[in-house]
């Protein structure tokens, strides 16, 4: 499962406080063995699994991905998120 939508105040200031990743375009898989929620600083991306999910997302976006899911990120536009694993 993927959710993906606009934090509120509270969420955002929590997710400001996380580590930063960043990554060029490319193409790759990921296999969440821990939940993920990130808070999307700049770029695009976008997220499929192999049971139908395909979720584009870009600035502004909280978005969390479940443990046990594997996700075939397409960055189009290089990605920097403020991160935290659960």
């Amino acid at each position: 499962m993927i959710s993906v939508h606009s934090p509120d105040a509270s969420q955002l200031e929590t997710a400001t406080q996380w580590p930063v990743w960043e990554k060029e375009a490319c193409n790759f898989d990921e296999d969440y063995t821990a939940t993920e929620m990130f808070y999307i600083l700049d770029g695009e991306a976008r997220l499929t699994t192999a049971c139908g999910i395909d979720k584009t997302i870009r600035q502004g976006d909280l978005v969390t991905v479940e443990a046990g899911v594997v996700v075939n990120w397409d960055i189009r536009q290089p990605i920097r998120k403020h991160f935290k694993f659960f």
